[in-house]
């Protein structure tokens, strides 16, 4: 098992390991298999040229991937947005999403990032999950944050501090105690 970053030499295996993930479960990822499918190659290489992109891999194959990007301008450059993860059918529940996110967020530390962000479906069990155990908590709920064929799907919006900073406790808005 090894993970590194992605370069544009990984294109061809990502594009193929992304759009199945986007096929297999087409409600937990933004984008669907054909718009991703539609991304020029030149296009995705370019992205996985410029960082940000990891993957795990698994005797040899990329078995997973999970993107992390910076924000910016300057007075945002402390935090970073992190997804999408998948991991390969038949590679899943072995540890390599936890593997690969901790990773990423070692790394985000060590590159200064305080604190990382992501949106996940708030039916994503197996999801919602990973990122609790990671530390992650939730700072609120998005309705309607995609429609899916006219079907709306909420994200909850998860932060995790990197620097041990306390007051990132569960925090969904409107559910609260006031």
């Amino acid at each position: 098992m090894s993970i590194r970053r992605l370069s544009a030499k990984d294109t061809s295996e990502y594009r193929a390991l992304w759009v199945d993930a986007l096929a297999l479960t087409p409600g937990a990822f933004l984008l669907s298999s054909q718009e991703a499918a539609g991304i020029p190659v030149e296009t995705l290489a370019g992205r996985l040229e410029n960082g940000g992109n990891s993957g795990i891999f698994d005797q040899g194959c990329l078995a997973g991937a999970l993107a992390i990007r910076r924000l910016s301008p300057a007075r945002l450059q402390h935090i970073a947005d992190i997804g999408p993860l998948f991991i390969s059918e038949g590679r899943q529940e072995r540890g390599l999403a936890t593997r690969l996110l901790a990773s990423v967020l070692d790394t985000a530390a060590e590159d200064g990032i305080l604190q990382v962000e992501l949106c996940v479906n708030e039916t994503n069990r197996a999801a919602l999950a990973l990122y609790r155990k990671s530390g992650f908590s939730v700072l609120g709920r998005r309705p309607r944050s995609i429609l899916m064929d006219g079907t709306p799907r909420n994200d909850l919006l998860m932060i995790r501090a990197l620097d041990g900073s306390a007051g990132f406790e569960d925090q969904i808005l409107g559910e609260r105690d006031g």
